[in-house]
């Protein structure tokens, strides 16, 4: 906890200015929950024209600000008077934190600092979702707040190489990035299925990479395919606005160009790119391909360093992804061209033609000033000398295995010298099915992702993470960490951050990218902000009573303020089905979202809108008993209870 300046003043102050208001009444729901906060009894009428100041070093966005605050019905104008302003925005160097901001609220008008406009932007975002209605007059309540986050990396990642979304779509989840406080959007442009951001030099690579005749439906081990074509790619142009506008919103972008594996789409594009030199289709099936890169031949390297120099020119962010996962080694190991370098290079295996790529690449980067990240497998199973060099090249390694025997993999990477950006599993990997609902979409590999799952993840405490196994089993928390590899003092500053992974294999359409991101993402929103919560257990305790208080007050924000919101703004969200169970003759039921409906047949239909709505245990000898919840708009899962 951060000591605020004149605290004692300060609570004074929000005590007893402005008596002649009626106390305030409302409940304060901020995500994500700032560091301090401290609430007066009082409130100010702010009215519907909000009049703002900016300081000229401000470089807050008139438009964006208006736009941002219409939403809560406040009309804005702004003012070169600070005095008479109601909200000012001041730059003031000593302010906490390189995101951190600093709102006071009093009788005198709101005030937000910050030493950057990250941090002004971010106060913004908390004044926003401060403003409440009270005697039906828009108010912020007396507040001061001292806030920073715990991490500078809060990131989603968008899996546009399956499936291509759209200019339109991409900019409508930085949108929504950007009022949860979220600042980096790794954007996955590259894969087996697709290739879908233009490089003049290659042109092929969309015309031919950017398009599929037909795309595999179901689970991975389905033979049902849609017979549709699928396309689309982003001309530099498209991409340059798309950077454009999650500037303005605070947001970097990380691109994600996939080597040496998962370079189907590449090679169909350009054979001479593979190892067997042979024409391919651009892939159909999701899943691991047996095509790579021909990491032995200068000419493909060459290619990837003409890809990479257009790449860093459209992109201002200080690393770019390079994929590095899932390389089939049998592509290298088949290839007489790769055995003939390997003889020549004195390497024993395909780990080390890997790391001889690897090497190549982050020097290439390096030398252009930019910094290398990948998935996990970039920095897995090398010498303490090869981590000595390639190690400093990275901005992060993103670490996913948290389940089973590998759930040591992150800690492993950091005290080996990384940097870390943790994309759990089994917490973050947000493509996976809610739950095991037999008609809940979504991959269930790693187990269960949901709002509470992302929620329950722990940054320094990584082996509770999970309140569960992918079994469905309980873990003991008390002993959850007990002979793994723990984090190291010294690397403690390594973890840099979280992320949650959208992989598009079951997700074609935007309508279902927002399935699975609302309500999953509130969870890392909170994390990525507050690393530290009080309930994190520890070998004596597990804190529990303390974890379901924090979970609770988690759920009440989403249910009552972020649903709604997204309702309002046309997103669409999932609601979870109901519980239902008849005990000595009478129907109970509980649902997750107390504000919404459960209505529930007895005949065996499917529950609608106007079936029997439950209130309290009701007399029921049914046999059979369906259930649905209901909620602005949206309707859940069908429950189904028999009766035996």
């Amino acid at each position: 906890m951060k000591n605020l300046s004149n605290f004692n003043l300060l609570i004074i102050i929000l005590l007893f200015s402005s008596c002649r208001q009626q106390p305030f009444t409302g409940t304060v729901h901020i995500i994500p929950y700032p560091n301090q906060i401290a609430i007066g009894t009082q409130y100010r009428p702010i009215g519907k024209n909000l009049s703002i100041y900016l300081s000229p070093e401000s470089g807050m966005d008139k438009d964006y600000i208006e736009d941002l605050l219409s939403d809560t019905g406040v009309k804005c104008k702004f003012t070169n008077f600070k005095w008479i302003a109601d909200l000012t925005f001041d730059i003031e160097p000593d302010t906490i934190g390189l995101e951190g901001y600093r709102l006071v609220s009093n009788d005198y008008g709101t005030k937000i600092t910050a030493s950057n406009t990250k941090g002004l932007f971010y106060g913004l975002q908390t004044f926003r979702q401060l403003i409440t209605s009270q005697n039906n007059t828009l108010v912020i309540p007396f507040v001061e707040i001292a806030d920073s986050p715990k991490f500078l990396w809060r990131a989603l990642m968008l899996d546009e190489g399956r499936y291509f979304k759209g200019k339109k779509e991409v900019k409508k989840l930085l949108n929504e990035m950007a009022r949860l406080k979220m600042n980096t959007f790794h954007w996955h442009l590259t894969d087996d299925q697709g290739w879908r951001i233009e490089i003049k030099k290659y042109p092929l690579l969309t015309k031919i990479g950017g398009k599929r005749d037909s795309t595999q439906i179901g689970n991975w081990n389905s033979n049902i395919y849609d017979g549709k074509v699928h396309e689309g790619f982003y001309t530099q142009e498209e991409i340059k606005e798309i950077i454009d506008y999650a500037a303005k919103r605070q947001i970097t972008i990380v691109p994600e160009i996939e080597m040496p594996g998962h370079a189907s789409a590449a090679i169909a594009a350009y054979p001479q790119l593979g190892t067997e030199k042979q024409s391919i289709k651009v892939p159909t099936r999701f899943g691991v391909q047996y095509h790579a890169y021909n990491v032995a031949d200068p000419k493909v390297i060459q290619f990837i360093k003409d890809v990479l120099d257009e790449v860093c020119n459209l992109f201002p962010s200080e690393t770019i992804h390079i994929g590095g996962d899932e390389v089939p080694k049998g592509s290298w190991t088949g290839s007489p061209l790769c055995h003939k370098f390997m003889e020549e290079k004195g390497m024993k295996d395909t780990h080390e033609l890997s790391e001889y790529f690897l090497e190549n690449i982050t020097e290439m980067l390096s030398k252009k000033g930019v910094k290398t990240s990948g998935w996990q497998e970039v920095a897995l199973h090398h010498s303490p000398e090869v981590n000595a060099r390639i190690a400093p090249r990275f901005a992060g390694v993103y670490c996913w295995s948290t389940i089973g025997k590998r759930d040591i993999v992150p800690y492993t990477v950091a005290n080996e010298g990384y940097d870390v950006i943790l994309c759990n599993v089994n917490n973050l990997y947000i493509d996976l099915a809610y739950n095991p609902h037999k008609d809940e979409p979504g991959l269930t590999w790693g187990g269960y992702v949901n709002e509470f799952t992302s929620f329950n993840i722990l940054p320094y405490n990584i082996y509770c993470s999970a309140r569960e196994n992918t079994a469905g089993e309980k873990n003991n928390l008390k002993t959850a960490g007990k002979g793994k590899i723990q984090l190291t003092e010294q690397s403690r500053p390594r973890i840099k951050g979280v992320q949650a992974q959208l992989f598009s294999e079951t997700i074609g359409s935007f309508d279902m990218v927002q399935y699975y991101v609302f309500p999953k993402i509130f969870g890392l929103v909170e994390r990525g902000w507050n690393a530290y919560p009080e309930w994190s257990p520890v070998p004596n305790d597990d804190k529990q009573a303390l974890y379901e208080k924090a979970r609770a007050i988690y759920n009440a924000k989403i249910a009552e303020i972020e649903l709604p919101r997204l309702a309002a703004d046309g997103f669409n969200f999932r609601v979870a089905q109901p519980g239902i169970k008849i005990v000595e003759g009478k129907l109970y039921a509980n649902s997750p979202i107390p504000q919404a409906e459960i209505r529930y047949t007895t005949d065996g239909s499917e529950p609608t809108a106007t079936s029997t709505l439950w209130e309290a245990p009701v007399d029921c000898s049914a046999t059979v008993v369906k259930a649905k919840l209901f909620y602005l708009g949206k309707e859940s899962l069908t429950t189904d209870y028999k009766n035996d």
